[in-house]
């Protein structure tokens, strides 16, 4: 069964990136609102305008303690998102790994691929083909899809038998 989830390391990394400009601008922004926000002037000298600034005022201070504690979360949401990405990245790293020294029926992955696709094609997927089975001079067999992983579409044929030269076996 296949996961509907798809977690790219690198777009893990972007969205991080943009999440610290985010944080940065609205750092910004609640240290210039600090100051005209939380020092209202009352609009008259009575006791209403002074008790209204006063309640004004307080909300902005409020405001600014919330702004700060959303800050830091936002902070701590960052660094975790950028932890996670690394941590993904390198555990998929270590999946692939363990999966190219992994084991099908006893036998080494490698094994197990070529001989099905040696039952259905006569020749190896991964590896170099095997020696002339034509006496001397015959042409060695065909190789591989590849000799290592990462040339996986590139594989040498086997060398001919001694004796005079035989052709090297086919490649696909």
């Amino acid at each position: 069964m296949t996961s509907p989830l798809n977690v790219n390391p690198a777009v893990l990394q972007w969205v991080t990136a943009n999440l610290d400009s985010i944080a940065s601008s609205l750092a910004s922004s609640h240290a210039a609102a600090a100051g005209p926000t939380t020092g209202v002037a009352a609009a008259a000298a009575d006791e209403v305008s002074t008790a209204i600034a006063s309640l004004f005022g307080q909300h902005a201070e409020e405001y600014q303690a919330l702004a700060a504690k959303a800050a830091a979360f936002h902070a701590q949401f960052t660094r975790t998102m950028g932890a996670s990405a690394a941590t993904y990245s390198a555990t998929e790293a270590a999946n692939a790994g363990q999966m190219l020294n992994s084991y099908i029926l006893g036998q080494p992955l490698t094994v197990g691929v070529n001989q099905l696709f040696l039952q259905n094609t006569g020749r190896p997927l991964i590896g170099p083909g095997g020696p002339s089975t034509g006496g001397a001079g015959g042409p060695g067999g065909a190789g591989g899809q590849g000799g290592s992983l990462t040339k996986l579409l590139l594989g040498p044929g086997a060398q001919g038998a001694q004796g005079p030269a035989g052709p090297h076996g086919a490649t696909m």
